[in-house]
């Protein structure tokens, strides 16, 4: 199973959550076990995914756009979600030209016949 993790580069390894009581660190496992550091955490990296059954951690695929401030697999469903509403509204849009047409042709073949 595939789990978000936490990589911590001077301690090499990647941990489920962390958390800091009385100057100690403690580092949740995958395994729900709880270790304790006495290294300090000048850093750690988040978009980690760990592999339980292969006890493998690598980083996210999904990348960040900087600019916006959204990952990639976001940016995608917008996009698609924007082209979704255009063609909709093209839609209703050739909709009701096609009823004022149409009703344009009923009066008029109305108008005729009588």
């Amino acid at each position: 199973m595939k789990e978000n993790a936490i990589y911590i580069p001077n301690l090499n390894i990647c941990v489920k959550d962390f958390y800091i009581k009385d100057k100690t660190i403690f580092l949740e496992n995958f395994d729900s076990s709880v270790s304790i550091s006495y290294d300090s955490l000048s850093n750690f990296q988040t978009n980690y995914i760990f592999n339980t059954e292969t006890n493998i951690c690598y980083i996210q695929k999904n990348d960040l756009i900087p600019n916006l401030g959204i990952y990639e697999h976001q940016f995608n469903f917008l996009m698609g979600l924007s082209a979704i509403l255009i063609a909709f509204s093209f839609l209703i849009g050739l909709i009701i030209v096609g009823a004022t047409r149409w009703l344009k042709y009923l009066t008029t073949m109305y108008l005729t016949i009588f």
